[in-house]
């Protein structure tokens, strides 16, 4: 097997690490590939996760500093598909790789960082603080190296100037052919972005999203009070099916009809979380339908008898989020109560948001797989092969012993 030759191919973020450490376990020789600047996706993001508590940053870590141990695993970040042709046990995959610009660490790395003059929101924080257009992306991420957001930088050179040959800023993107022998794309989701102006998104400042909301705990541990905006928050509003269980118009809009089904687990655990250290702030949910799956059906039993207030709205009636008097208001019709209105001040109104397809059509259009109604790609069969695409293989853990007979034979 040539330098160039893989087992594996895979594609994506902490699904893909998963992957790629099973398969090199099993002996194979595993390329992965991540788009972002970091491994690990989404996850890193999580402020903490059910029903062990553990930190997302904490669990792409110990997935990571795993993974390095495997001398048979190779990771390219910053990279992306480009092309591919053949069949699965001869795939033949162009990946075009964009510079790191930063090739090594440096004793003075951070004082490099501190004197950088370009100063812009964290993406990461979801704007809650910001960084310098060199920066690392999260304490522990990988690689261990800053990056450099071209989309900002100024090439002022005054990074490059305090740590020499660390930090060339002249590098190009380059175009590498590897042949491989199956793909898996593990390449995940996106959370849904409101439109402006849904339910008073990006109209008033207080009004967030589920993953903001989830730095927003990051950041305010260690504290007794929750703070947003310099101002405590006493009251929250979670306004449910934001970007799920959508409703076609007549406008040519797209429209999310499929239910997420982690929304609503996700924003009951966060609630239960937020009663146990924040036991003064007030909580109103303003729900379409609750579906917490399983075991997840205890919490939501705990929430109501914790004191969080339950609000369903009709189908077609989703709540309205405005301002009265300098005050954020959330008003819904209430099915429970025969159609009485309910209407609440709070001070921070919380948009569970679901999910859609992360970069599905480049990907499917590259790769020749073909996506389901909801944008997300799609089994060759749900119940036959549940784990193939007409055109090639992309498996689950649980599968994946049978990938040696793939690409052996």
């Amino acid at each position: 097997m040539s330098e160039n030759s893989y087992d594996v191919l895979v594609i994506g973020g902490i699904a893909g690490i998963e992957s790629a450490l099973t398969l090199a376990d099993m002996g194979f020789k595993v390329l992965l590939v991540e788009k972002e600047q970091s491994i690990g996706g989404r996850t890193a993001l999580i402020w903490r996760t059910h029903p062990d508590g553990r930190k997302g940053v904490d669990i792409v870590r110990e997935l990571v500093n795993e993974l390095k141990k495997r001398d048979n695993a190779i990771i390219l970040t910053k990279s992306e598909i480009w092309h591919v042709e053949g069949f699965v046990g001869n795939f033949k995959v162009k990946v075009r790789v964009e510079p790191s610009y930063v090739l090594k660490n440096h004793p003075r790395m951070k004082e490099a960082i501190e004197i950088c003059p370009i100063t812009v929101p964290d993406e990461f924080n979801y704007g809650l603080t910001t960084r310098k257009a060199i920066y690392y992306p999260y304490e522990g991420a990988y690689p261990e190296l800053p990056d450099i957001d071209m989309r900002v930088c100024k090439l002022c050179g005054d990074c490059a100037k305090i740590v020499d040959d660390a930090i060339n800023l002249a590098q190009k993107p380059m175009l590498h052919e590897f042949e491989v022998g199956a793909i898996i794309v593990t390449t995940g989701f996106k959370p849904y972005e409101p439109k402006p102006g849904e339910f008073g998104y990006k109209e008033y400042k207080n009004v967030i999203t589920l993953p903001m909301f989830d730095r927003l705990l990051d950041l305010s541990e260690g504290g007794n009070k929750l703070i947003y905006e310099g101002e405590e928050v006493n009251s929250i509003a979670f306004n449910y099916c934001v970007g799920s269980r959508q409703v076609k118009n007549d406008s040519n809009d797209k429209v999310n009809e499929y239910c997420s089904r982690y929304c609503c687990n996700a924003t009951i655990y966060r609630a239960s979380e937020l009663k146990k250290k924040y036991p003064h702030i007030k909580q109103y949910h303003f729900y379409r339908d609750i579906r917490t799956y399983g075991v997840n059906e205890l919490l939501y039993l705990k929430a109501g008898e914790e004191g969080a207030v339950f609000v369903k709205y009709p189908d077609d009636e989703p709540p309205r989020v405005y301002k009265e008097n300098s005050k954020l208001v959330i008003e819904s019709k209430d099915v429970v109560l025969g159609g009485d209105k309910i209407k609440d001040l709070v001070d921070l109104v919380v948009l569970v948001t679901g999910i859609e397809p992360y970069n599905s059509k480049k990907i499917s259009d590259i790769l020749g797989i073909s996506a389901g109604k909801g944008g997300f790609l799609q089994e060759a069969h749900p119940k036959l092969r549940p784990v193939e695409t007409l055109k090639m293989v992309f498996l689950s853990r649980v599968q994946l012993k049978h990938l040696e007979l793939l690409v052996r034979h």
